[in-house]
């Protein structure tokens, strides 16, 4: 192969490669960007959360947090949401008082992992209390959805849909904190199941509103 050739062929693959890599790299940007916001936004709205969350322990009146939560997040339920569910680097709540005493450190992968097998007892009885202020946080973004349910129906998104899944995930929510009191592992599994399916049936018709 003569020295041109090579060089053609150097050129071309070093072309292709850039083309393939420059869309990626964008993409990437965009993710990193994304991730930012969503985690500056989720940051603005974590304190009224936790006067939310406060509020439904002490079983008191909602409505005036809910709103506090509300004019935070810019009238948006995505960073209340991520909030709650992401992992502390992320800028949501995480799992537990402190950083790294609960794992995995975001509910809605510890929910994800607690739904697949059930917590051993002795590990359940340790993470008892962390795992009830865990479910708290569902139930108060029950009472927060509830702010958003749709003026209208729309194609395939009735606003019966939307109460339904509300509904239970709020009982889904109480139905965990009253198994993690039993300390039954199963319970609790069968529990984030039934909670953890109507945050994913919910999504299913709703994501991306």
């Amino acid at each position: 192969m003569s020295r041109l050739m090579h060089v053609t062929l150097f050129s071309g693959l070093a072309l292709g490669l850039c083309l393939v890599v420059s869309p990626m790299t964008r993409a990437d940007d965009e993710e990193e960007k994304e991730a930012k916001e969503n985690k500056a936004a989720a940051e603005k709205v974590a304190d009224p959360l936790k006067k939310l969350i406060a509020a439904i322990d002490n079983g008191k009146a909602v409505d005036k947090a809910v709103v506090a939560v509300d004019k935070q997040s810019d009238n948006k339920l995505k960073p209340v949401m991520w909030a709650a569910y992401k992992p502390r680097q992320q800028g949501g709540l995480g799992v537990g008082d402190k950083p790294g005493t609960t794992k995995p450190d975001g509910i809605e992968a510890k929910l994800i992992a607690m739904a697949k097998k059930p917590l051993p007892a002795e590990q359940l009885q340790k993470e008892s209390e962390a795992l009830i202020k865990m479910a708290e946080v569902a139930k108060a973004m029950g009472e927060m959805a509830d702010l958003y349910t749709p003026k209208n129906n729309a194609p395939k998104k009735p606003i019966a849909a939307w109460q339904k899944f509300n509904k239970m995930q709020k009982d889904g929510a109480q139905d965990l904190i009253d198994a993690i009191k039993t300390n039954d592992p199963n319970k609790v599994m069968n529990a984030t199941r039934n909670l953890y399916s109507s945050c994913t049936n919910c999504h299913s018709v709703f994501r991306g509103d």
